[in-house]
């Protein structure tokens, strides 16, 4: 699999998904129904951190055809308990997707007030100490 799941800290709020080498819709599919059963399992807010600097590529499809808009519609809600966003924090973005990002951000107001972008995993995990008060990371899925 392409994506390796982890709690990023001991106190198992924020979730860290790193997506390595080629990876495809369905190892996304995979990774996001068990983020979906563990957000609405939780009984609080869960961030998210994706970290996408040693991603090769996103799958054939990107986010413009195929099961990518939808795919990708749901990566961008992953830390979603069921009522509200959690906090989301994308590292490593770069090109095209990371210019379709900020364009719906800026076309759909308040649609991404939720998800930043950055480039290091130090500036992640600040957002995120800011946010939700955590720390450093715990397997759950490789």
């Amino acid at each position: 699999m392409g994506i390796d799941l982890f709690w990023d800290g001991k106190e198992q709020n924020v979730l860290l998904l790193e997506f390595k080498g080629k990876w495809t819709w369905d190892d996304l599919d995979a990774v996001l129904q068990v983020t979906r059963r563990i957000c609405l399992e939780r009984q609080r807010q869960i961030g998210a951190i994706l970290d996408f600097r040693e991603s090769k590529r996103f799958p054939v499809g990107a986010i413009l055809a195929g099961p990518g808009p939808s795919e990708f519609f749901q990566l961008l809600k992953i830390s979603r308990n069921g009522v509200e966003n959690g906090p989301l924090v994308i590292v490593g973005m770069r090109g095209v997707v990371r210019a379709l990002i900020d364009a719906l951000g800026k076309l759909h107001q308040g649609a991404l007030n939720n998800v930043r972008l950055v480039e290091s995993m130090s500036e992640a995990r600040q957002i995120m100490r800011a946010e939700m008060r955590q720390r450093p990371a715990s397997v759950l899925m490789r």
